[in-house]
């Protein structure tokens, strides 16, 4: 076995990944001796083997769970989708990288912070961090439930970041820069034949080692910093 991977069982495309990918069903303990090259834990809360030798790649959402782990990756959910690799890439490209960029995603659960946190986590390394963070919520009163967050990064380059909570997840992101404009919209999507994955965002087992990077004390504590600060409503560094 290759590694393990802990994150929510839409996630993961499976049939387009080249590795062959186990899945480890509900109540079944996790075990070490897997044939197939990653074993898959969707939305594991369970205890990890301690010495356990091979990687675990984690979206962000479980880092706070699972951070001490030595073999530990942590990847999120732009950084290592199709789509998102590809526009990061161009951005990365883009000396200046100022501009304005927009994002909306219609996501499923009632708690928004960790997606905007990794959403968040994967812009810092192309923008550096954030210089300046306003978040504002909607009652629960009401539904759907919004939250927006304003950001400027310390490069000077701006974001707008809205999250809505619905049933079925959609991404829409556009950027604005210099020399460069980026426009994309999940809704002109369909799923390919055979397939149900209607998750804008999934990705293979090989976006996921792409994009997956080594954890370390100092990466966690930006992770906890940024939380904190998403969660008292942003305050600037």
């Amino acid at each position: 076995m290759k590694g393990m991977i802990l994150d929510k069982p839409s996630s993961l495309d499976i049939e387009g990944s080249l590795a062959s990918v186990e899945v480890l069903r509900e109540n079944e303990p996790t075990k070490e001796d897997a044939t197939a090259d990653y074993l898959f834990i969707p939305d594991s809360e369970s205890t990890l083997p301690i010495n356990l030798e091979v990687p675990i790649f984690m979206e962000a959402g479980y880092f706070d769970l699972f951070h001490n782990q030595p073999q530990g990756y942590v990847y999120c959910e732009l950084a290592a989708s199709p789509i998102g690799q590809k526009w990061l890439a161009i951005l990365e490209k883009d000396e200046a990288k100022k501009g304005v960029l927009r994002i909306h995603r219609d996501i499923d659960g009632k708690d928004a912070y960790p997606r905007i946190c990794g959403d968040l986590f994967a812009l810092v390394d192309v923008f550096g961090d954030v210089a300046d963070l306003h978040v504002r919520t909607s009652t629960e009163q009401h539904l759907p439930t919004h939250v927006i967050a304003l950001v400027k990064f310390v490069n000077g380059a701006m974001a707008h970041l809205e999250y809505t909570s619905a049933d079925k997840e959609e991404l829409y992101f556009d950027w604005s820069g210099f020399k460069t404009i980026i426009e994309f919209d999940s809704k002109e999507l369909t799923s390919p034949p055979g397939t149900n994955h209607y998750f804008p965002l999934a990705y293979t087992v090989e976006h996921i080692v792409k994009a997956a990077r080594k954890m370390n004390e100092e990466r966690y504590a930006k992770w906890q910093e940024l939380g904190r600060r998403m969660r008292e409503g942003g305050v600037k560094a």
